[in-house]
Formats: C-alpha cells, structure tokens, sequence
C-alpha cells in the first residue's frame, strides 16, 4: 500500500487516513469495522527504522506490513514515521591496484608535488591518508631523495622504468540526497523557447537552464546530517498542488562546491565526475544550497559527485 490521504469503504467496514505524507512525517488512522473484521495491515516503509503506532500492540519493523488485530467499532492509530536524511548511491567502487613496478602515471597530480619519498609502500600510504589523492607515482631509481607524486586524477598507467605506482580505491558512483520517500534535488533557473505551435494553442518549448549546475555535494554518506540539514518551509498546505514548481513544504539545507569540467552531453548533464571531485583544485568555494522535492522541479540537478571522500569509503570495495 501507498501512503496518501485517502479513504475506503469495504464489507469489513471503512478506513480513512488523514496525513500529509510524503511532505509529513505521521499519519492518522481511523477504522469502522464492521462485523467479520479480524486485522488490518499497514505499510511500514524500509527507510523508516523506528517508526511507532499508537493504540496498536507489538512493535512495527521497517520494511514490512505490521499487522494490527481488530474487532467491530471504532479504532483509531496514530503512526509516527523517522524519517532521517540518508544518501543513497549508484554506480561502483573499484579495487586498490597495490604496488604496481616499472608502471607510471603521469600528470594528474595534487598541488605542491612531488614529496620527498622514502619507499613506493610509504608513498602509498601517504596517498591513502590523502582525502583528496586516488593515485601515486614513486621515482623508484633515485639513489637520493627519491619523489613521491600524489595524483587527484584516476591517469591511465603506462610502462615506464624507473616508475612504481598504484591506484587507490577509486569511487566512480553517484550521490543523491533523500529524506523519507523523497529524493531532493538542486531546482534550476529556466529559459522557455517556444519551438512549435499546434492546433489548439497545443505548444512545444525547449527549456534550459539559465544558472550553475555543476556542483559537487560537500557531504558524508555515512554522516549525511552532520552537513545536510533539513527545513521545514511551513510544511504541505491541503488543497495546494503537491508538486508546485515554487513554494516547496520543505527543502534540504546543503553545501555545494562548483565544479569544473563537468559537462553536457547529448543535452542533458553528463555522466558526475568520479568522487573526491574537488581533488586537483577542480572546486571553487563552496555555497549553500537548497534541495527541494525532486517532483517539484523542472529542470534539476539530483545526483551529485562528493566534494571529498570519506576515509571510510575506501574501506568498502565493490
């Protein structure tokens, strides 16, 4: 079942929900049962771990249908759902390369390279306690103060001698910022171009943006509120329309980063840059920014490279 203001009337008797989901975190729930009336299930969402039902016994999991034991009369249920920020995923992690002999790869590199290096494996090290750092290079035939280049940008390997490098975990996966049942979005500034007049005042316009959207999301996956926050705008108004294109019920509090090289293709955003994109000085300073409810927008931007990358991250390789 889907969660909605809405009411039914069947021979067991009539049920009516009264809620502004999926704005709203709870909803009521009023049931006339009729003579026959045994249970009644309601949908417990799986983002909502920790949701309550008042007046019924037992304790709701997330991601099931709790079922709820009723007789003949009148019963009512108070379901308060815990809708938390999280940031979701799409795309893949790839493997540490480890220590790869008379191999190198060249430019990409961070600021303020080469370092002074010691061995490849301490040069390694020092690119994985780099946030921003997904490959190293190592002058491996230096007899004296041998350099480390620490690389901001995932450089094809090629043969080389005198050359020992690698490559870190490398996340090529997309961001997205959800809350509850919405996914949250960067609406964008719009440019209507009317292309074709049909019969009937029917129109076609071609819509583009006329401000920034490529951005990198200065956020944790694993902390999503530590820098997201969330803000209710007076919450959903009954009778409006759900999905206005202005004057959301709430929106989401975030730090972007603009990012450069990040492009078009085909007429839509290409593929996100893979992640930690501000790597290189790719970034500027970063602004805040509202996401508003993905549904309420016509052109948007709703998945996102990171700014930076989690040390956590690159301990889960897909």
């Amino acid at each position: 079942g889907v969660w909605a203001p809405a009411s039914a009337t069947t021979k067991y008797g009539s049920i009516e929900v009264d809620t502004t989901y999926p704005f709203g975190d709870s909803a009521n729930v009023t049931v006339r049962g009729a003579e026959g009336i045994k249970n009644i299930f309601l949908r417990i969402p799986a983002w909502s771990v920790g949701t309550t039902v008042s007046g019924a016994p037992g304790t709701p999991k997330n991601g099931t249908f709790f079922k709820i034991p009723v007789t003949p009369g009148v019963h009512s249920f108070q379901v308060q759902f815990s809708a938390e920020i999280r940031i979701e995923t799409d795309g893949f992690l790839t493997a540490d390369s480890g220590v790869q002999v008379g191999v190198d790869r060249a430019n990409g590199d961070l600021p303020g390279q080469p370092t002074p290096g010691t061995t490849a494996e301490a040069c390694r090290e020092a690119c994985q306690a780099n946030a921003d750092c997904v490959a190293w290079a190592f002058d491996s035939c230096a007899n004296s103060n041998p350099s480390c280049w620490l690389k901001g940008d995932l450089v094809a390997p090629a043969t080389k001698s005198c050359r020992t490098s690698g490559a870190v975990a490398y996340d090529s996966r997309s961001y997205s910022v959800h809350r509850g049942a919405l996914l949250y979005s960067l609406p964008l500034g719009l440019n209507y171009t009317l292309t074709h007049t049909y019969y009937n005042e029917s129109k076609d316009y071609e819509v583009r943006p006329t401000t920034a959207w490529a951005f990198a999301l200065d956020a944790d996956p694993t902390n999503p509120s530590a820098q997201l926050s969330f803000v209710s705008d007076g919450g959903y108004v009954p009778g409006a329309a759900p999905f206005n294109q202005t004057g959301w019920p709430n929106h989401i509090e975030a730090s972007l980063l603009p990012l450069d090289g990040w492009t078009m293709l085909y007429n839509s955003a290409a593929v996100p840059p893979a992640s930690p994109a501000c790597a290189s000085g790719r970034c500027g300073a970063a602004q805040k920014a509202a996401l508003v409810p993905h549904g309420g927008t016509v052109l948007r931007i709703g998945d996102f490279p990171l700014a930076h990358w989690p040390r956590e991250s690159r301990e889960v390789v897909v």
